[in-house]
């Protein structure tokens, strides 16, 4: 069938439906790893990585792939491999000599595949090291990737990576400096290197940069004033790694707080919602409740009434994550239960269980609301409340024929946290013995039990 087809396009198409089928596909995609035409060669090994790990048993099919005459064939067969997991282990034998050859996108590929077998590839250490001073800056920095995640047995290497600290391509001085660190090179040698990458020309390496000192955590915050200055880059991907690597830095980030606050209004949905997280972390640095209040009641309380909603919803994320810190903004923070906006009513909830649960005449309401992910966020936060919610029964109860069955599950869940106070709910529980779902069903027989109900 595939050779009648007339186009490049209609067998690809075909090609990712038998990806899709699984692994009954694979005996049919095997004899395309030889065909004449290179699109059907790299098609089938892209359904095989389609088909993972459950395609083992084309592992020794798809090395020899891995010199193609074709890149784009090539490239297909590492992916796929990559995809297959430790079952390429079996295979480590095979791909160890071809390190050495002569085509660089070659000795790249299988450095990509052997690093992603981790402390399995121990063996392929002692020439992954010759590479590092390979003359294709792809190679040397896909070998000092795979060093890294070999990890511990690949610590030898540590004395032939220093050199390439000073590589003349700032990929390569970057993939190094993530190397040492995670083979256990100490943060003072590594993290002066990132930091000069921090300044690089390229956003993609002063991106990267952000995320291994990030990755570094605590022990990276010399690196604090060097990173807030990229929370204005014109890049966002720049913006958001900058900010999720100040919050992972943690306490020690805390000068950087009135430089991540205005990113709480930055167009793209990843700057705000990492600079909301960095913000509650680095939060937890104030020791005073009059500090915390210096700064939380002057910039955030303007945030939670911004006409914008993802403003408004990030300055809730970024309060609850604050904890006991924030607390003197619960009175701004509970009007937010009842605003127009469905993501925002969530983020309210959440935000208020983590500064101290919100009370129950602000939650009931809620039970009714138009949105399925609201009612049922509200029937599980009045379940944590335990008997001290039983008030709240009456209104969960009609939640038991929601036409949402999490809604319903999650309104079960609630009634066996009340105890015996629950007890008036027996006659509406009854009829989910019969309900269609069979989970829902046991659930059902569950809570009657609990609740002492015989049948």
């Amino acid at each position: 069938l595939i050779q009648q087809l007339k186009t490049n396009t209609e067998r690809h198409q075909i090609l990712e439906k038998l990806g899709e089928i699984g692994k009954p596909a694979i005996p049919k995609l095997l004899p395309l790893l030889k065909d004449q035409n290179s699109e059907v060669r790299s098609s089938a090994a892209a359904a095989l990585g389609e088909i993972g790990e459950s395609a083992k048993s084309a592992i020794p099919s798809l090395i020899p792939l891995l010199t193609d005459q074709d890149s784009d064939v090539r490239f297909s067969a590492a992916i796929a491999l990559n995809s297959m997991g430790k079952s390429v282990k079996s295979a480590i034998p095979q791909l160890i000599p071809l390190l050495q050859h002569q085509d660089s996108d070659v000795r790249s590929n299988v450095a990509w595949v052997l690093g992603n077998l981790g402390a399995s590839a121990k063996s392929a250490v002692p020439n992954l090291m010759l590479l590092l001073k390979d003359p294709d800056k792809w190679v040397r920095s896909k070998a000092a990737t795979a060093l890294g995640k070999i990890g511990e047995p690949a610590k030898s290497a540590i004395p032939a990576l220093m050199p390439l600290l000073k590589d003349q391509a700032s990929m390569v001085r970057l993939r190094t400096a993530e190397a040492l660190g995670n083979l256990g090179s100490s943060p003072a040698t590594t993290i002066p290197h990132l930091i000069l990458l921090l300044k690089d020309q390229d956003e993609f390496v002063r991106s990267n940069a952000a995320e291994v000192l990030g990755n570094l955590g605590e022990s990276a915050h010399l690196a604090t004033p060097h990173l807030i200055p990229l929370l204005k880059e014109r890049d966002e991907e720049v913006r958001s790694r900058a900010a999720e690597a100040l919050g992972k830095i943690g306490k020690s980030a805390k000068s950087a707080i009135p430089h991540l606050i205005p990113l709480l209004k930055d167009q793209d949905e990843f700057v705000r919602s990492n600079a909301a997280e960095a913000l509650s972390i680095a939060a937890d640095a104030f020791t005073t409740k009059s500090e915390s209040e210096e700064w939380v009641m002057p910039y955030f309380i303007p945030l939670l009434k911004d006409p914008n909603k993802d403003v408004r919803s990030s300055a809730a994320q970024a309060l609850g994550g604050m904890g006991e810190s924030a607390k003197s903004t619960l009175p701004y923070l509970t009007p937010l239960l009842n605003d127009q906006e469905k993501e925002v009513r969530l983020q309210a909830i959440w935000s208020l269980t983590k500064l101290g649960e919100p009370t129950l005449p602000h939650l009931i309401p809620l039970l009714k609301d138009e949105e399925q992910e609201v009612r049922l966020q509200a029937a599980e936060v009045i379940g944590h409340m335990g008997a001290s919610a039983k008030s709240a029964i009456p209104h969960l109860i009609p939640l038991l024929k929601d036409p949402d069955r999490w809604v319903r599950s999650t309104t079960l869940f609630a009634l066996s946290k009340m105890g015996a106070s629950a007890k008036s709910a027996i006659p509406h529980l009854i009829p989910l013995l019969k309900d269609p779902d069979e989970v829902l069903r046991l659930d059902a027989d569950h809570v009657l039990r609990k609740l002492g109900y015989q049948p």
